[in-house]
């Protein structure tokens, strides 16, 4: 059975493992802990408690294969409606918050929130540490956090040229021994700078990257993203991925179909800038029928299967 490892932030990830979970591989996925928006992290915040919202995407994801607990996975997903207290919390993040209150260890409460979906496969933070993540502009300013680098970067006119932790972070060994001992490495869509990069940017992630021999897999965004990336074409997001994660090239690189009809709303492709970053380019139609700036998973997975089985 192939040992592949996800990384990326959380509703990327899940894209991801939503489609591939169904197949005969074992997963490890892999996101940030950064993550300041919304009203679960503002409770983890509360808390003190590490920032799981990425893990339970990552749990839900992992939960869509055959022997999972389907109930439970849908109330790990249930979101609080306005009007009352808990209001704009999903359940799973309520969960993952009083199981690290319990076993006062993020790693325990998600081993357990695992067993109570009943999956084999696992979700790790990319470390057990807290830290910002930085954006350094090209003006000079320094914007610290994802929700003010989001606000920050909304004008399409300043360009992020650095990004950084503070204070430093190192990878959680067992995060590092799964990279190492990974055959496939798949790095998910998402926001760039604020979901993807900063993983990259936690002590020995590079370092366990460069000397793993996984095939890597690059999966380009659909929709042009906050934080930079919609002034980005395709490849300029893999370029970027490449400088943070010292790769010389990834081995795939999966995209999108480059689409007239909605080309105001997702990135340009250009097939030969893209063959400059990757040994394979795969071209293909990967947006959802129902949501045109989404993936779809089930087409991510068909695409991810013909590489790795």
């Amino acid at each position: 059975m192939k040992k592949v490892v996800t990384i990326g932030g959380g509703r990327g990830s899940r894209a991801v493992l939503v489609g591939i979970a169904a197949l005969d591989i074992e997963i490890t996925a892999i996101t940030g802990v950064f993550d300041t928006e919304g009203p679960g992290n503002q409770l983890d915040r509360n808390l003190n408690i590490l920032s799981l919202g990425d893990i339970r995407c990552c749990l839900t994801g992992l939960a869509q294969n055959s022997t999972s607990n389907k109930e439970i996975a849908a109330l790990f997903s249930y979101k609080f409606s306005p009007g009352n207290t808990a209001q704009g919390l999903n359940l799973g993040d309520l969960l993952l918050a009083a199981l690290t209150s319990t076993y006062k260890d993020p790693l325990a409460a998600i081993q357990q929130a695992e067993k109570m979906l009943n999956i084999t496969n696992h979700a790790l933070p990319i470390t057990l540490e807290k830290a910002d993540i930085v954006a350094h502009f090209e003006d000079g300013e320094k914007v610290v956090g994802q929700s003010a680098i989001d606000t920050s970067a909304d004008d399409a006119r300043r360009k992020i040229v650095d990004m950084s932790l503070n204070p430093a972070a190192s990878i959680l060994p067992a995060a590092e021994k799964a990279i190492r001992d990974a055959e496939i490495i798949i790095f998910c869509p998402g926001d760039l700078y604020t979901s993807l990069i900063p993983n990259f940017l936690v002590q020995g992630f590079r370092e366990a990257i460069n000397k793993s021999t996984a095939r890597t897999i690059a999966i380009c965004n659909i929709s042009k993203e906050k934080n930079g990336t919609n002034v980005l074409d395709a490849s300029n997001g893999m370029r970027e991925l490449l400088r943070y994660s010292e790769l010389k090239k990834f081995d795939y690189i999966i995209c999108h179909e480059d689409d007239q009809t909605l080309a105001d709303s997702t990135p340009e492709v250009d097939e030969g800038k893209l063959q400059l970053l990757a040994k394979n380019v795969l071209i293909r139609n990967l947006i959802s029928t129902e949501h045109a700036d989404r993936h779809e998973s089930t087409k991510i997975a068909s695409v991810i299967k013909e590489i790795i089985l």
